[in-house]
């Protein structure tokens, strides 16, 4: 078993310490309790390898960051590193591409992670989707295409609330890793936000942060459940369960 990291000291940024100070207050009880929780959190990732035949086909996909513009879409492909991307549209047609975020408009790299963001997307709308990988098309089982929709456009912008922590990974590996976050309380549950590292190093904006519907931000937190899950295509995934204490006003 590794030995459990010692979580450093936070440090906040010049930006940081120009926000009000009801927010920096929030921003830094936030920090101290999701640092060293995740850092002793992600030491279960182990080496898990599935018993089923390679195959390129997309696994555990995930509809995450979902704004009224915007929407980010992952998935892993176990057995190989493949060229991904994403065809959708605002109808069956498939209009549109978009590519990796560590893709440029000249090259497409290879990947076990995949991590597609599609922006300039319409409020309150309805998008079909298929996943692009090895040059094959993939959609449903039924054979019709993935659909999401976007939410609305929120009257008031919400004040950025970063959150920062580290994932770490016993067997010392450099694959990159996507980290998924929710919350839930008495309430009901938010959408799910998620952030691609491969340095280990990862930051989420609970700013961004919607009930399940989309149709209004998640602001509740105090004694609110986090959920938190690092996903590694090779290397397993580890996730951590914990409650945010009540903060302060």
């Amino acid at each position: 078993m590794a030995k459990k990291s010692i979580p450093k000291k936070v440090n906040l940024d010049d930006s940081a310490k120009k926000r009000s100070y009801k927010t920096l207050i929030i921003v830094l009880i936030i920090a101290a309790i999701l640092i060293p929780i995740t850092v002793y959190a992600i030491m279960y990732i182990t080496e898990i390898r599935t018993e089923a035949s390679p195959t390129e086909k997309p696994q555990k996909i995930e509809l995450t960051n979902v704004t009224d513009s915007s929407a980010t879409l992952s998935w892993i492909t176990q057995a190989k590193e493949t060229i991904g991307f994403v065809k959708y549209g605002s109808s069956s047609k498939l209009t549109n591409t978009a590519f990796d975020v560590r893709d440029t408009k000249d090259s497409s790299g290879e990947y076990h992670n995949h991590y597609v963001e599609i922006t300039n997307l319409s409020a309150s709308s309805t998008y079909y989707y298929a996943i692009v990988v090895g040059g094959k098309e993939y959609k449903r089982e039924n054979g019709e295409y993935y659909t999401f929709k976007t939410g609305p456009t929120l009257s008031i912008v919400p004040t950025p609330l970063p959150i920062k922590g580290k994932v770490e990974d016993p067997t010392s590996g450099t694959e990159e890793v996507i980290v998924y976050i929710y919350l839930e309380n008495d309430k009901g549950i938010s959408n799910k936000l998620s952030s691609l590292t491969n340095n280990k190093q990862y930051s989420l904006d609970f700013a961004n942060l919607r009930t399940s519907d989309l149709i209004e931000t998640f602001t509740q937190l105090d004694g609110t459940t986090l959920y938190l899950l690092a996903q590694g295509a090779n290397r397993g995934e580890g996730s951590v369960t914990t409650e945010i204490i009540e903060l302060e006003n």
